[in-house]
C-alpha cells in the first residue's frame, strides 16, 4: 500500500463513489492505530470526507415524489415529499406539518433522501441494482433493506435507493410468476387457490 500526505488529497471535485470504493474505504477506516488502539486523525477526516461525498451531487437522482430530509440551511430537520426539481433546487411538500400548505424550495445540497422502515425501494446502484426490497432500520444515511426475491438483508446508503413505484410493483410480480411457473399476474394480497394440479 502507497502512502502519502492527507494534504495531497483533493476534496474540492464533486466525487461521488461507487459502493465498491466505499467498501475498500470502509475497511480502511475500520483498521486502528495498533499502538494506541484509536482512531488516527486522518483516519476520522477521511471518514467525514467520504460522507461528504456520498451526499454530493445527487441532482440527477431525484425524483418526483422521493422522500427528503433538509440538512442545512433554515429548514434544517425538516422532512418532505419533492414536488419538482429544476437546477440545482428542489421543491417540496413539507410531511408532519399539515398548518404548512405553500411548497419549499431548497438547493439540492442541502438535502438527502430519507426513508422509513416499511418502504418499498429500488436499488439504483450498487451489487444489488435492479433489485426491490422492504426497508426494515434506517440508521443515519444507512438503510438496512430486506430483498424481495432472495429475502437477504442488506446495508446501503440511502442514495442508493428509490421509493419503489407501481411499475416496479407489477415488475416483480410478473418475473416471480415467471420463474415460479405459475400463469398470469399476481400482486401482494392477491388471493390465489392452489389445488394441487387437480
Amino acid at each position: 500500500m502507497k502512502t502519502f500526505p492527507f494534504k495531497q488529497i483533493d476534496t474540492s471535485a464533486d466525487i461521488k463513489p461507487t459502493h465498491e470504493e466505499v467498501q475498500n474505504f470502509q475497511s480502511t477506516i475500520s483498521r486502528t492505530n495498533p499502538l494506541t488502539n484509536q482512531d488516527s486523525d486522518d483516519d476520522v477526516k477521511l471518514e467525514t470526507i467520504m460522507r461528504e461525498a456520498l451526499m454530493k451531487g445527487g441532482a440527477a437522482i431525484y425524483t418526483k415524489g422521493d422522500k427528503i430530509a433538509v440538512n442545512k440551511g433554515d429548514f434544517t430537520g425538516m422532512k418532505g415529499t419533492v414536488v419538482s426539481i429544476e437546477d440545482t433546487s428542489i421543491t417540496f411538500q413539507a410531511i408532519g406539518i399539515p398548518s404548512l400548505k405553500k411548497a419549499l424550495t431548497v438547493d439540492v445540497s442541502m438535502v438527502s433522501k430519507y426513508f422509513e422502515p416499511g418502504d418499498m425501494v429500488r436499488i439504483i446502484e450498487a451489487k444489488y441494482k435492479g433489485e426491490t426490497g422492504q426497508v426494515i432500520d434506517v440508521e443515519d444515511h444507512k438503510v438496512s433493506v430486506v430483498l424481495d426475491v432472495s429475502q437477504q438483508e442488506i446495508k446501503l446508503y440511502t442514495n442508493y435507493l428509490k421509493l419503489k413505484s407501481e411499475t416496479d410493483t407489477n415488475l416483480v410480480a410478473a418475473l416471480t410468476a415467471k420463474h415460479s411457473g405459475v400463469k398470469g399476474l399476481y400482486h401482494a394480497n392477491d388471493l390465489v387457490n392452489f389445488n394441487s394440479g387437480k
